[in-house]
Order: C-alpha cells, then sequence, then structure tokens
C-alpha cells in the first residue's frame, strides 16, 4: 500500500478542519461586531458574519492544519522544519550545568 504525501495529508486536514475553522471564525466576527456596536458603531448581523466567515476559514483552516500537522509530525520524531530554522523558547540563553534555567537562583522551591 502507497502512503500518502505530507502534502496531501495537510490538504485532506485543511478540508476536514475547514467547517470548524469557518465556524470559530464567524462567531469571532459577530463577537467583533458586537464590540463595534458597543462602541457607537453599526453592529455586525450574524448572517453578515456568516458570510464573511466563508472565505476567512480557508486561511484559518490551513494555519490549523499547519499547526496539527507540525504537532503530530513532532509526536512522530520527526521535525517538520529543520532545527536551524526553529524558533528557541528559551530565549537563546544556554541551560546552566545544574540543569535550571538562568537566572535561577534556587532559593524557592517552584525554581
Amino acid at each position: 500500500m502507497m502512503s500518502r504525501g505530507p502534502r496531501r495529508n495537510r490538504l485532506l486536514l485543511t478540508i476536514g478542519l475547514y467547517p470548524f475553522a469557518a465556524a470559530a471564525v464567524a462567531v469571532n466576527l459577530f463577537m467583533l461586531g458586537l464590540a463595534l456596536h458597543f462602541l457607537s458603531l453599526s453592529a455586525l448581523s450574524p448572517r453578515a458574519a456568516l458570510l464573511l466567515a466563508l472565505p476567512l476559514g480557508v486561511p484559518a483552516s490551513w494555519l490549523a492544519a499547519r499547526w496539527i500537522g507540525r504537532l503530530v509530525a513532532e509526536a512522530d520524531g520527526q521535525p517538520d522544519t529543520p532545527p536551524a530554522a526553529r524558533p528557541r523558547l528559551s530565549g537563546g540563553h544556554a541551560a546552566r550545568a545544574d540543569g535550571k534555567p538562568p537566572g535561577s537562583t534556587g532559593e524557592f522551591p517552584w525554581e
């Protein structure tokens, strides 16, 4: 049996996530409309929020599929990006020899 490529898997995941991403975008747009109404601007109706969410759900579902694809690749032990291209979450500081993060004194139990 031939395995699907990662691009095809990501496309299928994007298509599967589209209804959920579009719904989330619609809810956020409607909430934005309520906030704009509070600021004395015209409110955004639920129907208008749904219509605007149809095209805006495409990039939202693509980003969600990309994020989930990276999580799956990381869980499988196959990073999606080379190590040099990944951002350093520790701020770029090297760990100390005792394994504690830089700047910790060790005088508090949570450090």
